[in-house]
């Protein structure tokens, strides 16, 4: 009888709808990260960095949490806030982290975030869930 049934499709579709749902909320869950458009321009300890705040959706392994959703930040450290180009390569990382590339433009009260991670185990370079266009206060 399952064979019958296989052949008539019934079965095919139901896997195939679930499957299809099931892929969709991974991916819904997965890219769900939304980034405030105001970036800020801070000074911790004499260091000036320039911090963007966010919600980023739970891991999308954990069915409970789907629709979950935490305040996640980045604050890359800067020399200062003037109007400019600031190169990936130029910013600090912490040792065993992957360099930046790309580039952070500052100009008036917009920043454009535009980096990658130079991924040297796979030999390419990964963008930032953080790449954006900012209003930046100082």
């Amino acid at each position: 009888m399952g064979a019958i049934e296989w052949k008539n499709g019934h079965i095919r579709k139901r896997l195939i709808t679930v499957s299809l749902l099931v892929y969709i909320g991974f991916q819904v869950s997965c890219t769900n990260n939304t980034q405030e458009n105001t970036a800020y321009g801070i000074v911790e300890n004499g260091q000036s960095y320039i911090k963007i705040k966010g919600k980023a959706a739970l891991m999308a392994h954990d069915l409970s949490s789907i629709n979950g959703k935490y305040i996640d930040s980045i604050m890359i450290p800067i020399t200062s806030f003037d109007d400019r180009i600031i190169k990936g390569e130029s910013i600090p990382v912490q040792k065993g982290n992957y360099k930046y590339t790309g580039t952070i433009s500052i100009k008036q009260n917009r920043l454009n975030v535009n980096l990658f991670y130079d991924n040297t185990d796979f030999k390419r370079k990964d963008p930032l869930s953080w790449n954006g266009e900012y209003h930046f206060q100082r």
